[in-house]
């Protein structure tokens, strides 16, 4: 019985609880009640703010009495919760942005019609939004929906008929004719007339007439922007149909009635001067335009998508000095210029007559975020040419986002830059015997172009020319010289092979081409210099053969170039640039002994996991290298072998060099190396002694008076800025004066002249030098004062050079401990060469295969010498009788 109690006591409650939520039961209906009034605040009609917190509201009609009839500007603005809303039937007009950044709404129900909204009253809002009304009003709102909101729209005619008719499905945004207190108007410099600089269509009207005087002056020019729908105080004015303008106007300014999207028809007056630049841009409903004998100078871009697919013909005064129609299109008077070829005439291919010399900027350019997608695709009808037969100039941007089939480039006419930009219909590319040189940007964004023929005579291939063009082979002739910036970028090209006659490949020619697997050099090739970024990206690219002619390749040439396994080097390679093949999957590699500068990060985060084959696994170092970069391997976690040849020239290991090389555990570092830099082992690993298959990093150095720095085991190098504390060294960001603020009693300059001048046994306190921009080491700025610790422990061992060349080769297993306690270590396993070493208090042994063996003298060190160990005691001793920490730093130094 209790049970039975309890199931009808939930089920109430259930039911309740859906009645109160507004929820309805199939087959019935439920009026959602209005939000409570006292959190909205309205004034003579005007709600102006909301302070609930409901996901559905319900504005009342009534709040204290009085009717609501407008929502004021940001009345809702950047209410998160809010996620539908409902406005009565007493509501006729929503201002601008009055629901702005409500992210999550996503339902808006108009009981009836408002008679006025906003431009953008929902703007960033949900990503679509649904308008819930009458069938009646169905069409009003789906003309009004792209208006109000900036993101998407549907409309859903769904709710119950209100009985009452609508026949006029437009707004009314005021009395007609126009008002003068309709325009904002500005007086001329001269103070001889007024210009109108805005318009206000809810007190002018849809249909506008310009007067011909205010305060009895003329009227004499619009100014920028007038009419332009994307200005705030022109609100409707894509509602705007008509314009009539007196002729007392001289001039129209830039983008005057820029976006006035349902003007059909313009009426220009003789007395009209000129006509600025986007004056009719978007213009998309005008169908035709009559441009009068007094016009001298039209702007550019004048009527571009002016009437999108329908503007057909552009018709001049016969007296008109300066301009001329031929068959709708606007030419120069003399016809020799063809000025702007209308985007909706119809008849394709379009013939131009023989008096064409030359086709202006922007002459045929379609538009690809043109309204009317629907008919145009996002460019206009041409689809076909003809061109004169006395053509000697097609102007920039000329035919950009038309819709061009195929087109036939000859040598006896000039092209200018992006002349056929994102033609995305064409699908067979065809230039002439005799061109030599394609221009910047040409055929860029020719996506589903299948052919392309190049002339024998191509000397040059311009920047971008090519970019994003969708054939997948192109053969590029003997005799080409140049291939430009960015040429090809992003192409779908498979396989390349460069012309012997190629001298320059421009930054990012090839970059992205993520279908190329295969790039190949003709014999004789005279290229000395690939420019940077060239290959970068080409994630398909496996194998590149480089002639003996290359010299340098610049930054990042095939960094990222995941399936890169085969590669050629030339033989005389002088330079590689900053990550050349940062982010490849190369495997490993022998590079030659002619290279004597590498930049930073050349091998940079080359891993795809322990077992990827195109991890980075081994690199033989170039004997005539001098100059080395941070970061080189930084990342290669890898990494087994990098062997230094002996008689290497370089001297120093930069910082970074093996950060995070977690799988490499020997390094032999040859005599001509004297010195090493922060962090330059850092994060390789930490040994754990106490496990007894722990195997430690073993670093032998050939240089006795080699120079470490202190911190080139750590992840962070302060630079100057640490001081020494009781347990080891903090990072500081305080500034200290050596001579104002030391405290120290003398240590400091103790340390300052160890710093400047302590050599013995391979350790110093060296600065970090320069060069370590590109250097991370992983580290982030680090505020305050924090300790530092050594990231990885090496055994650092002095062996000298003459002592079996290599000893044990770079790169071979080192599987033993450490001669501090008399315990023995195993080296290295090559067949190079072998050796045993005596440390302080202990030996370590050497072996090859053939099981022979030499004794070396050496001593063993662990992550710094221990004199340098000693040294450090005592500086703590002195700093301990000193009262306070040594300072080093005068400043901050964060990498």
């Amino acid at each position: 019985m209790k049970k039975r109690r309890r199931q009808s006591f939930f089920a109430v409650l259930l039911a309740l609880v859906l009645a109160l939520s507004g929820f309805t039961i199939p087959g019935g209906e439920t009026v959602k009640a209005a939000s409570d009034e006292a959190d909205f605040t309205v004034e003579d009609g005007v709600l102006t703010g909301y302070t609930g917190n409901d996901e559905d509201v319900v504005i009342p009609s009534e709040v204290g009495g009085e009717t609501v009839t407008t929502i004021e500007t940001t009345a809702f603005l950047m209410l998160d919760n809010l996620k539908s809303v409902t406005i009565p039937t007493t509501v006729t007009k929503i201002s601008q942005n009055a629901f702005m950044y409500c992210e999550n709404l996503d339902s808006v129900t108009f009981e009836g019609k408002v008679d006025e909204i906003e431009s953008e009253a929902f703007s960033c809002c949900a990503t679509v939004i649904t308008f819930y009304c009458q069938s009646q009003y169905e069409s009003y709102y789906e003309d009004m929906k792209d208006l109000i909101t900036d993101q998407g729209a549907v409309v859903d005619a769904s709710l119950p008929d209100s009985g009452k008719t609508d026949p006029d499905p437009t707004p009314n945004p005021g009395p007609e004719p126009s008002k003068t207190d309709a325009f904002g108007l500005t007086e001329t410099e001269d103070g001889t007339g007024y210009i109108v600089t805005s318009y206000d269509i809810s007190k002018g009207g849809a249909n506008v007439a310009i007067p011909k005087e205010y305060n009895g002056k003329p009227i004499v020019a619009i100014g920028d922007k007038a009419f332009d729908r994307t200005e705030a105080n022109v609100g409707f004015a894509n509602w705007i149909t008509s314009i009539t303008i007196p002729d007392t106007v001289t001039s129209i300014g830039k983008n005057a009635f820029y976006g006035c999207t349902r003007l059909e028809s313009i009426t220009l007056p003789e007395g009209l001067e000129s006509i600025g630049d986007e004056a009719f841009r978007h213009c998309n409903s005008l169908k035709k335009i009559e441009i009068p004998a007094s016009v001298t100078s039209i702007g550019d871009l004048a009527f571009k998508q002016a009437g999108g697919a329908h503007l057909a013909e552009i018709n001049v005064a016969a007296d008109n000095k300066n301009y001329s129609s031929i068959d709708g299109v606007l030419f120069s008077k003399d016809g020799k210029t063809l000025i702007c070829y209308p985007t909706g005439k119809v008849g394709t291919p379009y013939k131009m007559p023989d008096s064409t010399e030359v086709i202006a900027n922007d002459a045929f350019k379609g538009d690809a975020n043109t309204v009317d997608t629907a008919t145009l695709d996002g460019q206009h009808k041409l689809t076909g040419i003809e061109l004169s037969k006395n053509l000697k100039k097609v102007g920039a941007r000329a035919f950009m986002q038309t819709s061009l089939e195929s087109i036939t480039i000859g040598s006896d006419i000039e092209y200018e830059e992006y002349a056929f930009d994102g033609c995305k219909n064409v699908k067979e590319l065809i230039i002439k015997e005799g061109v030599t040189e394609i221009p910047d940007a040409l055929f860029y964004g020719f996506e589903n172009c299948t052919t392309v023929k190049l002339p024998s005579t191509l000397k040059k291939i311009g920047y971008r020319a090519f970019d994003r063009l969708g054939a997948t082979e192109i053969e590029l002739p003997e005799g080409l010289e140049e291939i430009g910036e960015e040429a090809f970028e992003n192409s779908e090209i498979k396989e390349l092979k460069i012309p012997a006659s190629v001298t320059k490949i421009g930054d990012r020619a090839f970059y992205s081409m993520d279908k190329l697997t295969k790039v190949e050099f003709a014999k004789g090739a005279k290229i000395e210099r690939v420019g940077a970024y060239a290959f970068n990206h080409c994630t398909a690219l496996e194998k590149v053969v480089l002639p003996d002619s290359v010299k340098i390749l610049e930054n990042g040439v095939f960094s990222y170039c995941y399936q890169l396994s085969d590669v050629t080097l030339s033989k005389n390679l002088k330079e590689l640039g900053d990550g050349v093949f940062s982010g490849s999957g190369i495997g490993s590699i022998e590079l030659p002994d002619s290279i004597e500068k590498m930049g930073s990060c050349v091998f940079r985060d080359c891993y795809f996991g322990t077992d990827d084959e195109r991890s980075l696994t081994s690199v033989k170092m170039p004997a005539n290298l001098k100059e080395l970069g941070t970061c080189t391997f930084e990342g290669c976690a890898a990494l087994t072998s990098v062997e230094f040849p002996e008689n290497i020239k370089l001297t120093t290991v930069p910082a970074d060099t093996f950060f995070n090389c977690h799988a490499l555990t020997y390094i032999y570092l040859p005599e001509a190396i004297a010195t090493t830099e922060g962090c330059a082992f850092g994060s390789m690993k930490l040994v754990d002694e106490s496990t007894a298959n722990s195997q430690p990093i073993v670093i032998e150095y050939a240089n006795k008076d080699l120079k470490r720095s202190i911190f080139d085991t750590y992840s962070f190098d302060p630079g100057d800025a640490y001081y020494l504390g009781e347990d080891g060294f903090y990072y500081t960001t305080e500034e200290v004066s050596a001579d104002e603020d030391d405290k120290s009693n003398g240590v400091y300059d103790e340390i300052k002249k160890t710093e400047d001048d302590y050599q013995a046994n391979g350790t110093t306190t060296a600065k970090r030098s320069a060069g370590t921009s590109l250097a991370t080491c992983g580290c982030g700025t680090v505020g305050g004062s924090a300790k530092l610790s050594p990231s990885s422990n090496p055994i650092f061992k002095y062996k000298p050079a003459s002592s079996g060349s290599n000893a044990g080769g770079n790169g071979g297993s080192n599987n033993g401990g450490n001669g501090n306690n008399g315990g023995t270590g195993i080296g290295g396993s090559e067949n190079k060469g072998n050796g045993s070493g005596s440390g302080n208090k202990g030996t370590t042994v050497a072996s090859n295969k053939n099981g022979n063996s030499k004794k070396v003298t050496g001593r063993v060190v662990k992550s710094g010498d221990e004199n340098a160990f000693g040294l450090y005691l005592m500086l703590l001793c002195v700093a301990a009788c000193g009262g306070s920490a040594v300072i080093i730093s005068k400043k901050r130094k964060n990498r």
